[in-house]
């Protein structure tokens, strides 16, 4: 879809807080933000704050099996990260493997 200022408000007035309207409507926040008009299309959101204690994030990410997974469906993840605990919390996730041709191995190399 392509955003313009009208149609960005539209979609955030959708919702009530800006963590909600980052989950649900992905690319309308990111085009948002990227625009720098996250304030003006948010000012109707309530602020929510929420104190993630360090055993909170840590229950909350073993609930996913990936860190992207985690990353998309918790704000926990950016905690996390900003707390520098991203990865002793993601201990337990997979690593996805990468399938990488012989030539693209010898490139990289």
């Amino acid at each position: 879809m392509k955003w313009n200022f009208e149609k960005l408000q539209t979609e955030a007035l959708k919702y009530d807080n800006r963590s909600d309207f980052a989950r649900l409507s992905e690319g309308a926040y990111q085009t948002a933000n990227n625009a720098k008009i996250l304030d003006k299309i948010c000012n109707h959101m309530i602020t929510k704050h929420f104190s993630w204690p360090i055993e909170d994030i840590k229950k909350e990410a073993l609930k996913y099996n990936t860190r992207a997974e985690f990353q998309k469906k918790s704000n926990a993840y950016q905690i996390a990260l900003k707390k520098g605990i991203l990865d002793k919390v993601c201990q337990h996730m997979k690593l996805k493997p990468v399938n990488w041709k012989n030539e693209q191995l010898k490139e990289k190399a």
